[in-house]
C-alpha cells in the first residue's frame, strides 16, 4: 500500500507532554508582510520579495508504510500564479509501525509578490500525498 497523508497542519509550536500527550500550540491560520516591504520593493525591478517564513512546525500523519521502507518525502511551496519552488527534502525510514507523526520544521523565505493562497505541497517518492495552505497577505490587503 502506498504510504497516504491522513491529516496536516501548520503550527507555531508543538510539544509532547510527561504524560504522553501531543499538544499543537498556535496553529497558523495565516502570515501578514507589512506595505513597506511592498513600497520597497516597487522601487526596483524584482516581481516579489524573499519572505521569511514565521518560526512553524509542519505536523503531518501518515499511515500505510511498511516497516524498514525508506522514502523520500518532498515540499514544494506554490504561490497564487502557480510558480513552485523545491523547498525541502528528507529521506526516512518507516518505523514498525502502521501510521506515523512527522514534525517538520519550516524555516527559510519563499517568493511573495502578492496577497493570496501559497501551498506547501508534500511528495512521497515523487507522489503527491497532500498540501497544506497558507494564505498570506499585505498588512492592507487582509480580508476584513
Amino acid at each position: 500500500m502506498p504510504i497516504q497523508l491522513t491529516g496536516a497542519i501548520l503550527a507555531r509550536e508543538v510539544h509532547t507532554d510527561a504524560a504522553g500527550r501531543f499538544h499543537i500550540v498556535d496553529p497558523i491560520t495565516s502570515v501578514v508582510f507589512p506595505v513597506k516591504a511592498r513600497e520597497r520593493l516597487a522601487q526596483t525591478d524584482k516581481n516579489g520579495i524573499a519572505a521569511d517564513l514565521p518560526p512553524c512546525v509542519a505536523v503531518l500523519n501518515l499511515w500505510g508504510g511498511a516497516p524498514g521502507q525508506k522514502y523520500m518525502l518532498t515540499a514544494t511551496i506554490t504561490s497564487p500564479v502557480g510558480d513552485t519552488a523545491p523547498f525541502q527534502v528528507n529521506e526516512n525510514t518507516w518505523p514498525d509501525t502502521p501510521s506515523l507523526r512527522l514534525t517538520i520544521n519550516i524555516k527559510g523565505q519563499f517568493g511573495f509578490e502578492r496577497s493570496g493562497l501559497y501551498k506547501f505541497k508534500y511528495l512521497i517518492d515523487g507522489e503527491p500525498i497532500g498540501e497544506l495552505a497558507l494564505p498570506a497577505y499585505w498588512e492592507d490587503e487582509v480580508p476584513k
